[in-house]
């Protein structure tokens, strides 16, 4: 079967070249935290929520996820850019030069652990402050996050899919993009799985978009039909389905490229896991206490009744 899914490339906005350019990746980024963002908020309005503190929330999250997500992908993906013999520690700095999205989940976390532990975080006076969460229900915030975070996922992956950032193994699998032959250096020719002067091969962005799509359907038009689900089991469904999702994903992944992912452990299991696929494991852990602490506080009634709308005497601007 010849690969269906055609090849595309995009071309940035340049406005000062080299200094100033826009790139689809950026502005599908960009919507998605945007698109997530509102939906978080207007679903914390029917759930009785503030949506100011889930604003405040987001903001911070991209800003911690964002930070960590680049630190991951340096230290446990290109390590030579710091330690090899021509690296630099400034290149920790340098957080446009790529990110992980397991350590965005690992900044995620973190910075919710610090957001729901104070009352104020203030990064600059009077300029850029954030409502804490500090005696919020946070079960009940993490599901209008992960409710919103399905829409910004899915243009998050089709991001990546614009840059063809996560290249895999070559296939003739229908689901498959069909790569013409030299279109980026370090990717090599293959003959026998496409038309002559192609190589199909399976795209990680591609095919990773449909599953936060598939599970915001699943949570419109199933789950919110449904009663009595625990605190946190719109968060703890989203990581639990994610993490067995992701660590196949990931043995699609190309091993014949400049630049592929580093493996670890390939002398007991060829070719050996991915970061990711510890990242898979790592969410699956977190995803089953999100569960278990959801069920525990299903069974305190203050809990479940307590609500969190906005103080209209609360003047602090995030």
């Amino acid at each position: 079967m010849l690969a269906t899914v055609p090849f595309f490339e995009t071309s940035p906005i340049v406005l000062i070249k080299d200094v100033i350019e826009i790139h689809v990746f950026g502005i599908l980024v960009g919507i998605g935290v945007v698109l997530a963002t509102w939906l978080a908020q207007k679903r914390a309005t029917e759930k009785e929520l503030s949506p100011v503190i889930v604003g405040d929330l987001g903001l911070w999250l991209v800003i911690t996820g964002f930070i960590m997500a680049h630190q991951v992908s340096l230290f446990a993906y290109s390590p030579e850019r710091v330690f090899g013999p021509d690296g630099s520690w400034f290149e920790v700095l340098k957080i446009s030069s790529g990110i992980s999205s397991f350590g965005g989940f690992l900044g995620a976390a973190l910075g919710m652990l610090w957001f729901f532990n104070v009352e104020r975080i203030v990064l600059i006076p009077k300029m850029l402050e954030f409502r804490g969460g500090k005696g919020r229900p946070v079960l009940k915030y993490l599901d209008v996050m992960a409710y919103g975070f399905t829409v910004g996922w899915f243009f998050g992956r089709m991001g990546c899919f614009s840059a063809h950032d996560h290249v895999g193994l070559a296939s003739a699998s229908a689901l498959a993009v069909n790569f013409p032959d030299g279109w980026r250096a370090g990717v090599p020719a293959i003959a026998g799985y496409g038309a002559p002067g192609f190589t199909p091969r399976f795209d990680l962005g591609f095919l990773e978009m449909w599953y936060p799509a598939a599970l915001y359907l699943f949570f419109r038009f199933w789950a919110d039909k449904q009663t009595g689900l625990r605190p946190g089991w719109y968060a703890a469904i989203f990581i639990l389905f994610y993490a067995p999702v992701r660590f196949y994903l990931d043995t699609l992944r190309a091993t014949d490229i400049d630049g592929a992912d580093k493996r670890y452990f390939a002398e007991l299991v060829s070719p050996g896991f991915t970061p990711g696929q510890f990242g898979a494991a790592a969410v699956l852990v977190l995803g089953l206490v999100i569960w278990v602490l959801g069920g525990i506080r299903a069974k305190d009634a203050a809990y479940m009744a307590q609500v969190d709308r906005d103080d209209p005497t609360d003047a602090l601007k995030g």
